[in-house]
């Protein structure tokens, strides 16, 4: 079985990006400066924005242009199922 990697990779992922709009009112500019500021690589940032997107806890412009080398999700924002996770609703 698979190892959980909701509360090392996307729980961490979910909650930036409700702090960073309650801190500025906007969306995160760039998925991998948020990545980097929780200590997570780019594979394992991008794997866990796609799971949170796929899931409907996130919505964000990407992931990029170009290849898979410089590939980041961009206007990442919480959705409502985002929201009620991080006790935003």
């Amino acid at each position: 079985m698979a190892e959980s990697t909701w509360h090392k990779r996307e729980q961490p992922i979910l909650e930036a990006v409700a702090r960073v709009e309650n801190e500025t009112g906007a969306p995160v500019y760039a998925m991998s400066k948020l990545a980097e500021e929780l200590g997570l690589d780019r594979t394992q940032a991008m794997v866990g924005t796609d799971a949170l997107i796929e899931a409907g806890y996130l919505k964000a412009i990407g992931p990029g242009w170009g290849n898979a080398a410089n590939a980041d999700y961009r206007d990442v924002r919480l959705l409502e199922r985002g929201r009620r996770a991080t006790g935003q609703w």
